[in-house]
């Protein structure tokens, strides 16, 4: 039996601006695998807090995809605080 999917856990103030656009040239899956092949894995994007609307949190930490998935920071926002 597979593994249930756990729920995404990424707080729901992080913002980037991948997230207000999508374009019918957008890279292939088979070029992004290509580039982290040959250059390693690298995430170039800018995130920031809705919150505050700067690259820290209320709680003046950094905000990312990383930072932003630990529901013990003071400020985390996910879905199960929305039920």
């Amino acid at each position: 039996m597979a593994k249930p999917l756990n729920p995404l856990k990424t707080c729901l103030n992080l913002r980037s601006k991948q997230m207000f656009y999508e374009t019918e040239s957008s890279r292939s899956p088979e070029h992004d695998a290509e580039v982290e092949r040959l250059f390693g894995a690298c995430d170039t994007a800018v995130f920031w807090c809705q919150c505050t609307q700067t690259a820290r949190g209320p709680d003046d930490l950094v905000v990312g995809r990383a930072e932003c998935c630990d529901p013990a920071r003071k400020c985390f926002s996910g879905l199960q605080s929305l039920a």
